[in-house]
């Protein structure tokens, strides 16, 4: 059986190779489950629960846990704490993920939480995604990243998704085989994700939409631009910038239902 785990601090890197040198293909955020693939001196493989994901990590970048549950709670986008035993209180960021139990053991340490914690839910997605734009906008462009402090374009809309109990998967290529396919941008609604690609056709960019004409992104920061049916339209650069190539759904209307919310 594999050993699972549990990332014990904010956020860590998750390399492609056991080097501090090897690209960082994405982050762990505080609470992400893990299971250990394969130990070395230094580094171990992992395979992320949700979404599944593989890299190595440093040792002493994670902890155990009693068990995995499926009901858990985040952290909200205004400030919290953890404090684990005896050990100085850190920083958690937006999108942390915390068990719904009253008490949160790592390597048999209790932790304490303090902060703004959220229940994942969608019915109240018109008055928190305007909250999760601001909190995220001006936030810099950061390959593999998944916090406010550098964020890539997949990474934005996974953890914008994840505040309202939707997993999506971790990069752009991936996320565009999830939803429905929605035919015209006149028929786009606040939260569809628009996917771009590249000459050879490759998706390689993914934004979401606000409306019919704008779309939050992660490009140098992530920003708002303008959008249309030929793509990302760069208001400073007065050129497109993103070539448009599907708009897929994620948000349908039986997930919307109040009388059947998100569990």
């Amino acid at each position: 059986m594999k050993k699972q785990a549990v990332c014990s601090l904010s956020v860590i890197p998750l390399r492609s190779e056991p080097s501090h040198r090897s690209e960082q293909v994405s982050q762990l955020l505080f609470g992400e489950y893990f299971s250990v693939l394969e130990e070395r001196e230094d580094w171990i493989m992992i395979k992320c629960a949700d979404p599944a994901y593989e890299g190595w990590i440093q040792r002493g970048q994670y902890a155990t846990i009693a068990e995995s549950s499926n009901d858990f709670h985040i952290v909200d986008v205004c400030d919290a704490l953890v404090q684990i035993g005896d050990h100085k209180p850190f920083p958690l960021l937006h999108g942390c993920v915390l068990p719904s139990a009253e008490q949160l053991v790592l390597d048999e340490a209790a932790c304490r939480i303090e902060g703004s914690l959220r229940k994942p839910s969608l019915l109240d997605f018109a008055d928190e995604f305007p909250k999760l734009i601001d909190y995220y906008l001006g936030a810099p462009y950061l390959w593999g990243g998944r916090s406010r402090f550098g964020i890539d374009c997949s990474g934005l809309v996974q953890l914008i998704y994840r505040h309202f109990a939707i997993s999506l998967y971790r990069d752009a290529s991936q996320q565009a085989s999830q939803g429905d396919v929605v035919d015209f941008l006149q028929e786009v609604r606040s939260g569809d994700l628009a996917f771009f690609d590249n000459e050879e056709g490759h998706i390689m960019h993914v934004g979401i939409l606000i409306d019919k004409e704008t779309i939050l992104h992660a490009s140098s920061s992530v920003r708002i631009d303008r959008i249309d049916t030929t793509g990302i339209y760069h208001s400073e650069l007065k050129t497109y910038t993103h070539r448009l190539r599907i708009i897929k759904r994620m948000l349908t209307d039986e997930l919307l239902k109040p009388e059947d919310p998100v569990k």
